[in-house]
């Protein structure tokens, strides 16, 4: 399979569903809101913003991107998630379940599902493709054929996007050059998680990979 038909088969299977063995659309329509809210405070004046900007709450350390990616989980703790959702005292317990691996000599993609009593509603997403994928690239795959609205995220890597869809759910992906490999993070989460919440998460993650 080339690298461009796996991009595309990404795009359908990863992005815009978010990979049908995470079933997050499914998650949408079995829980309610409560429930999806529980593990953060959404801000009662929350602006949004498209550039990456210091979270007060966020771990601050900018560790050296990892020479080799092997997991996604080991990237994003689960203290962490809750933490950069703005959930730190909540008493929800997160758990964090790793994928599958999809790999093969040109192109690898990790995901780390979180969540509690079954659910999981936040999903991350890691991928490496061999340079012949650029950045920006990446990032239109993953855009191409979302009937959403989407709209470029700066500050973060080298290209990032960001959109909402219509079943609730929303989505940032980000992209950089890495090790000679063109490395994305994606992130998603119901879409009551302000926009900023998914900049500072990404920019962490992207930060170490």
């Amino acid at each position: 399979m080339s690298l461009n038909h796996r991009v595309v088969c990404f795009d359908v299977s990863r992005i815009v569903l978010i990979g049908s063995a995470i079933c997050l659309l499914a998650f949408t329509a079995g829980c309610s809101t409560a429930s999806r809210t529980a593990i953060w405070k959404e801000p009662a004046n929350a602006a949004t913003s498209h550039s990456a900007t210091p979270a007060s709450s966020a771990p601050t350390s900018t560790p050296k991107p990892v020479a080799k990616i092997t997991a996604a989980c080991p990237l994003l703790s689960t203290g962490e998630l809750k933490t950069l959702l703005g959930g730190a005292n909540s008493q929800t317990k997160l758990t964090a379940v790793e994928g599958a691996p999809d790999t093969n000599h040109d192109f690898a993609s990790y995901e780390c599902k979180y969540g509690s009593g079954g659910k999981h509603p936040f999903d991350l997403v890691v991928t490496a493709a061999k340079q012949d994928l650029s950045p920006q690239e990446g990032i239109d795959a993953i855009a191409k054929g979302n009937h959403v609205v989407v709209h470029k995220v700066t500050g973060v890597g080298e290209v990032g996007t960001f959109f909402t869809d219509s079943d609730g759910e929303s989505l940032i992906a980000v992209a950089k050059v890495s090790h000679r490999e063109t490395r994305t993070v994606i992130f998603s989460a119901p879409a009551v998680v302000p926009e900023q919440n998914f900049i500072n998460l990404a920019k962490m993650v992207l930060d170490r990979v």
